[in-house]
């Protein structure tokens, strides 16, 4: 490791992510299940505060999640010390926007958002693949958002190839006010009647090669947890329904849930959603890839 000057406080974003379709391929013999989904970033980020202090902690005003261990974002602190020999210890300060519990990745950005951080506040150039490791390690969706982008996941979320994204789209994140377990979730893959996706990998293969895919790839997306997460939580599948009447050209589950987001071309007809959608009392968030 290289030393550069650090700083006494630094502040990182910590990007959300969609998935754009998730297919579930099996068990792995670790444990883990293989996935294949396109990820990206939008502009909707908590923010992350770091501070050096005596020893690791941790407050989120406002909001009531785990401030010690049970928080991704202190393990990634304790993780990072641990595997770079730091003895400091850094205040960490969450300023959330991103739901809990919504199939964002607001957790494990944040986690991400703290191994960029520390670099930075403690003047250590990282040699990139083990900052990838060290994230692997925290979770399955921290290595993808060590950085902004698209990429195709693969794996249990730690092979990533990053790809172009030609199309210029809007989208509106929509939470319906509760969040889904990840867990849960998985424990629920017995249920899913899973397809072959053939049109799907078709889509992945074009992306890996640096092919635009068609303009109407947009309906062939699909997320094997949608089916069972609709049948626990009807209001998930509503939330769908009524992005598509509001105009989206499709609307996804991100990740487990339980976040639907809509897919527009036309940023009129995005605000007027989400405008329609808020007066109903649901948290809505509109955005652009990153």
């Amino acid at each position: 490791m290289d030393g550069i000057p650090g700083a006494m406080r630094v502040e990182e974003r910590a990007y959300a992510k969609v998935n754009l379709g998730l297919k579930l391929l099996g068990r792995r013999p670790d444990g883990y299940h293989e996935i294949l989904t396109v990820m990206q970033t939008v502009d909707i980020w908590d923010r992350v505060i770091l501070e050096e202090a005596g020893e690791v902690s941790l407050i989120c005003p406002g909001r009531e999640v785990p401030k010690g261990p049970e928080n991704l974002a202190y393990r990634a602190a304790e993780s990072f010390r641990e595997a770079f020999g730091i003895s400091k210890g850094v205040r960490i300060r969450l300023l959330k926007r991103i739901p809990v519990g919504a199939g964002l990745g607001g957790g494990s950005s944040d986690a991400a958002a703290v191994l960029r951080g520390l670099c930075r506040l403690w003047g250590i150039r990282p040699d990139f693949r083990k900052l990838e490791k060290l994230a692997a390690s925290l979770g399955s969706d921290v290595p993808f958002l060590l950085r902004p982008g698209t990429a195709v996941v693969r794996g249990r979320g730690e092979v990533l190839h990053y790809v172009s994204w030609p199309f210029g789209i809007w989208y509106l994140l929509v939470y319906p006010g509760f969040g889904v377990s990840t867990r849960w979730a998985y424990r629920q893959v017995g249920k899913i009647s899973l397809t072959s996706g053939r049109e799907y990998f078709n889509l992945i293969n074009l992306l890996e090669n640096g092919i635009p895919p068609p303009e109407n790839f947009w309906g062939i997306l699909e997320n094997d947890f949608e089916s069972v997460v609709e049948e626990e939580y009807p209001q998930v599948r509503w939330t769908r329904r009524r992005l598509e009447e509001q105009g989206a050209f499709v609307a996804l589950l991100s990740g487990s849930g339980s976040v639907v987001f809509g897919v527009f071309s036309e940023l009129e007809k995005a605000r007027k959603a989400a405008g329609d959608l808020g007066k109903e009392g649901f948290w809505t968030a509109l955005c652009r890839p990153v």
